[in-house]
């Protein structure tokens, strides 16, 4: 032992771990032995076993799998203990020994076998040496087994004799579990609770006079009666032995009559059983015709006997085999005569219903003609007259179509007068502004211009001519324009916030649902309305696809108007801009610096003016922008300040303006900024880069269901705060659930499967897969996880598909395999994909 090491003398109950190399292992141990018994083993005290230091293969191999010896003494390890930051321990072989017998003896927890055969149940493997029987209420023993089993495959069970337990042989104790609970010890070996008995010692003190059963099985009353002689030494009984026994057991009956012996009763009913048997002379001949004499006996017996035994067989299987050939005979050619019968009669029952069928389909045509006869001119007279009664209803419609267009036409003249007396009203306000600011610049310029004038006449001394040239100078620059001036800002209304704030994002959706259905617009239903609300809130530019006619522009102007963050004519947090043809840069969006003027001329949009505005309440809503036809150009082109902003970790990147002055020269666009785009997919617009793709929901609004959502009337009063639009519809780590985390990563892989016979492939950004999982944790919780995903995959996955070729539709095939499955949308999209490929060119593509 290491004397820097602490010393624990105390003695554990072990069994052997596993190997550590050919002279170290490990031992698990499983209790402490007191002076009062056993104690549990805590885990954390030994978290790594106890390390052998050397000879391990002599306990190995002198102890068995689980079998329970001692350890006298090991040692804290207090190096190893530091270095691995947890409790180490070792020992020495020469510290162990076996376990003190009769203690700790295993207990089966099985009923008891029935004492007549002692068999324990198939599959039941006994433990070596001592052991009991415990079914939750009594134990029995003690008991031990042979170690092979019967010849009919069970282990058995015998009694057990042991001076501490004087039942008498052939008894077993039988302890009521209750009362000797002080006896059993709970260990855990391998992670199995156990059961046992801490000794025999111990368990004798419970020990009652009459706490015990018979336990002697039927071969050993047979096995005691053959060594008290009967049956003339033979290993067996004989008859007449036996009924001298039963004679035996009757007088004893008579002279002992107050006496009542179990076993008696059992000694009658198996000699009773052994006389009954017919077969008792059996063993007797089966053990001469064993023997050699009894063999050579039966072959002179069978070679002298054969002719004359089988002969007489022979002729009797011959009479019966004959007569049973007649009798099958017979029997067939009786089968034959009924057969025959049979197939005549059917053939004339046959021969009958064809004439009758004939006869029927005759009458049946001749009746046809005649009823079209008859009904031939009267459906001529009725098409007639159903012909003229729609042509009266069509002019009638025709009439109210005609009229309804006129009402329409006045009604849209004066919608348009009222509208150009609003615009001109809101002009009006504007102007009044834009007045105020000129009328004081100029007096500002008339009074500097005047004072100018009155130096250059009343002043002779022109020492202060230079001082007034310069001020003259800049007033012809400002007169000129050439000097950055201040263009007044527009007053915009403030929005009206909603009085109640939504507790769900159910709540949202039901709100717009129901306003979409009361402005006669195209409806959309509860799960179109959630991945609408849904894309916009979680992505800074969402795309609405499809062709000419299918309501994105007015899907957006309709989204602002529900979010009550205004229209296109007042601005106050919704820009509609129309994209024009030939944009190629952001100059042709925001606006540029002018340095020749020192002025930053804005674009037509008013896209500078609406993300540089002074702050007001109307930052704490939602700013939405709308890019109608964005494709006319090359949004990656004119968008290009925008694009880096959809990823998160760069949304607060500032745009550059090019205004030299500190407080103008950057636009911070706020994070509650969010822009719609509408594209069209046809020859004369420009294609979506993969970039861009990679960084924009498409929601195709083409593939449209009509249907009404089951929803409340509530509409909220006034615009939703972009804080609560996300703490209800975006989530923080979002997370797919297994299933759609294993769906998710089987698309992925099929599209980028690199595989020449799949074409080329498809590559799935992380960034995509962040915003699936976002997603499908907001969604799924209002339209289930497989609508969701449905969704998702449509507008976040198939854009990406670009290949050309029959091996890029083998792989587009192979991708429709999944889909069909759970996801109808994106089959349905994936199935336009793969049939516009096929009609036109070969190649693939979601646009």
């Amino acid at each position: 032992m290491d004397s820097n090491n602490p010393e624990i003398q105390q003695p554990y109950i072990v069994i052997k771990a596993s190997k550590l190399n050919e002279r170290q292992g490990f031992l698990t141990p499983i209790l402490k032995i007191t002076e009062d018994g056993y104690e549990p083993i805590i885990h954390d005290e030994y978290p790594s076993d106890i390390l052998v230091s050397k000879d391990y293969p002599s306990i190995d191999e002198a102890y068995g799998y689980n079998e329970l010896f001692i350890l006298e003494s090991h040692e804290f390890d207090i190096e190893k203990s530091h270095e691995k930051g947890k409790k180490c321990y070792w020992a020495e072989t020469k510290n162990i020994s076996h376990q003190i017998p009769n203690t700790l003896i295993p207990i089966l927890d099985i009923e008891l076998p029935p004492k007549e055969t002692g068999n324990l149940p198939l599959g039941v493997i006994p433990p070596k040496g001592v052991y009991f029987i415990n079914n939750d209420t009594f134990l029995y023993g003690p008991l031990i087994s042979p170690p092979n089993q019967n010849e009919d495959g069970f282990y058995i069970i015998e009694p057990y004799t042991h001076p501490n337990f004087s039942f008498g042989r052939g008894n077993i104790g039988k302890f009521k579990v209750s009362e000797i609970l002080n006896c059993i010890v709970t260990l855990y070996i391998n992670y199995k609770e156990e059961k046992r008995i801490s000794s025999l010692k111990h368990l004798s003190y419970f020990k009652k006079n009459d706490s015990f059963i018979d336990y002697l099985p039927d071969e050993q009353l047979v096995k005691v009666l053959n060594q008290q002689n009967f049956g003339k030494q033979s290993t067996k009984l004989g008859k007449k032995e036996a009924e001298r026994l039963q004679q035996a057991i009757i007088q004893f009956e008579k002279n002992n009559r107050s006496t009542k012996d179990d076993r008696l009763e059992r000694l009658k009913t198996i000699i009773g059983r052994y006389l009954s048997e017919s077969d008792i002379g059996y063993e007797l001949i089966k053990e001469y015709l064993n023997s050699n004499t009894g063999q050579k006996f039966l072959g002179n017996y069978i070679e002298v006997k054969m002719p004359s035994l089988l002969n007489k067989y022979i002729d009797q299987i011959k009479t019966e085999a004959n007569l049973e050939e007649n009798k099958i005979n017979a029997e067939i050619e009786k089968k034959n005569r009924e057969l025959t019968a049979i197939k005549e009669k059917i053939d004339l029952e046959a021969i009958k219903a064809a004439e009758e069928i004939n006869n029927t389909i005759q009458n049946k045509e001749k009746t046809i003609e005649k009823i079209l006869a008859e009904t031939e001119e009267e459906t001529r007279q009725l098409l007639a007259e159903k012909e003229k009664e729609l042509s009266e209803k069509i002019s009638l419609k025709e009439n109210e179509l005609e009229n309804l267009k006129q009402n329409f036409i006045n009604i849209d003249l004066d919608i348009k007068n009222k509208l150009k007396t609003l615009n001109l009203t809101n002009k009006i306000e504007e102007l009044k502004g834009q007045c105020d600011y000129y009328e004081i610049h100029n007096k500002k310029l008339a009074a500097v211009a005047d004072g100018y004038k009155a130096t250059l006449k009343g002043d002779d001394d022109n020492t202060d001519l230079q001082k007034k040239i310069g001020e003259m100078q800049a007033i012809t620059k400002v007169l000129s324009g050439s000097i950055t001036t201040e263009i007044p800002q527009r007053t915009i209304k403030p929005l009206i916030f909603c009085k109640v704030i939504p507790e769900s994002a159910q709540e949202v959706v039901e709100s717009l649902s129901n306003q979409f259905m009361q402005d006669n617009g195209r409806i959309f239903n509860t799960e179109e309305m959630t991945n609408l609300v849904v894309s916009v809130n979680q992505s800074f530019l969402t795309i609405l696809s499809g062709p000419p006619g299918t309501g994105k522009t007015t899907t957006a102007t309709r989204l602002a108007k529900a979010l009550h963050l205004g229209d296109s004519s007042d601005e106050q947090n919704f820009l509609h801009i129309p994209v024009g043809r030939g944009w190629v840069s952001s100059r042709d969006l925001l606006g540029f610096y002018n340095s020749l003027k020192n002025v930053y001329q804005e674009s037509r949009t008013g896209l500078y003016n609406f993300l540089s505005r002074p702050t007001s309440i109307n930052d704490e809503a939602l700013k939405l922008i709308l890019l109608d036809e964005a494709n006319l150009s090359s949004i990656e082109h004119y968008w290009s300040d925008f694009l880096g902003l959809c990823d998160v970790e760069h949304f607060n990147r500032p745009i550059e303006t090019g205004i030299p002055h500190p407080e103008k020269r950057i636009i911070t666009v706020n994070e509650n900024t969010r822009f719609i785009a509408t594209i069209n997919n046809d020859a004369t617009t420009e294609r979506l880069s993969p970039r861009l793709i990679d960084r924009a929901p498409i929601i195709n609004l083409s593939n449209h269901i009509n249907s009404f959502s089951d929803s409340t009337d509530k509409i909220f009063d006034g615009a939703i705060t972009a804080k609560n639009l996300r703490a209800l519809f975006y989530k923080e780590g979002a997370q797919l659930n297994k299933s759609d985390e294993i769906t998710l990563n089987n698309i992925i892989n099929i599209l980028r499967e690199n595989n020449s016979a799949l074409g080329q492939p498809v590559l799935i950004s992380r960034r995509k897969e962040n915003a699936i999982a976002n997603y499908c944790e907001v969604a799924g919780e209002m339209i289930g996880s497989d609508v969701a995903m449905d969704f998702a995959i449509q507008q976040q996955i198939l854009p990406h598909i670009e290949g050309y070729g029959t091996n890029f539709r083998n792989r587009l095939l192979k991708l429709a395999e999944v889909l069909n499955k759970s996801y109808p949308r994106s089959a349905a999209e994936l199935d336009r994909i793969i049939a516009s490929g096929n009609e036109f060119t070969g190649s693939y593509s979601y646009f």
